[in-house]
């Protein structure tokens, strides 16, 4: 017979595959939220949930090289390889938002990774989020003010350019502090090429 602990595991087991099946096929919002279970955020997740979207962290589907160059060329208004010497069609990783690629800068040589941000996922996001609140409003109203919450803060994600500044700030900061910089400090942040970052585009150096 097995014990209670057992035939929860169990359920745990087929439901957060399940979950992950549904949020694959759904993206936007969903994987967000999976993400927030991979991460246990406020730690409400049960350890076989978080093991399950643990795959969402970086291995999420990613777009076409095809997407991903036409993106790249409409923020920039040039070919592609005007502004990069090389660029690798597989993504090193895809998250919910957008995927990163490497890739080298033809101005100078620098090895960098560039993430671009998915077509339409904004707007995908937004109505996610919307529908999300119309149902809880009507069934659990209680929710409605995190949701609310969640919503503004995910919406500042949808601009490389803010990120580009802030990672920027925080480096210097870091840097003035002595804290990070070169091997002998306790971490180093990449430096982001804020002349080639644009709303979809973020470019900042590969650390290895």
């Amino acid at each position: 017979m097995q014990s209670p602990d057992d035939v929860w595991d169990e359920l745990h087991a087929e439901t957060s595959k399940a979950g992950l099946d549904k949020i694959m096929e759904l993206q936007g919002f969903y994987v967000k939220s999976g993400q927030m279970a991979a991460a246990n955020i406020g730690n409400a997740f049960p350890k076989i949930w978080q093991d399950t979207m643990s795959v969402l962290q970086d291995e999420c589907p990613s777009e076409p090289f095809e997407v991903v160059k036409s993106i790249v060329e409409s923020e920039y208004g040039c070919d592609l390889h005007d502004v990069f010497e090389t660029f690798e069609e597989t993504p090193i990783g895809a998250a919910s938002i957008g995927q990163v690629h490497r890739a080298t800068l033809k101005r100078d040589g620098s090895k960098v990774v560039v993430k671009v941000m998915y077509p339409g996922v904004e707007s995908t996001f937004r109505g996610d989020v919307r529908t999300i609140k119309m149902f809880c409003e009507v069934a659990q109203p209680v929710h409605v003010a995190p949701l609310i919450e969640i919503e503004k803060q995910f919406m500042t994600e949808f601009d490389y350019v803010l990120e580009s500044q802030q990672l920027d700030k925080v480096r210097k900061n870091m840097m003035a502090a002595d804290i990070a910089g070169d091997s002998s400090k306790l971490c180093a942040i990449p430096r982001p090429h804020l002349d080639l970052c644009t709303k979809r585009i973020l470019v900042m150096d590969e650390l290895n």
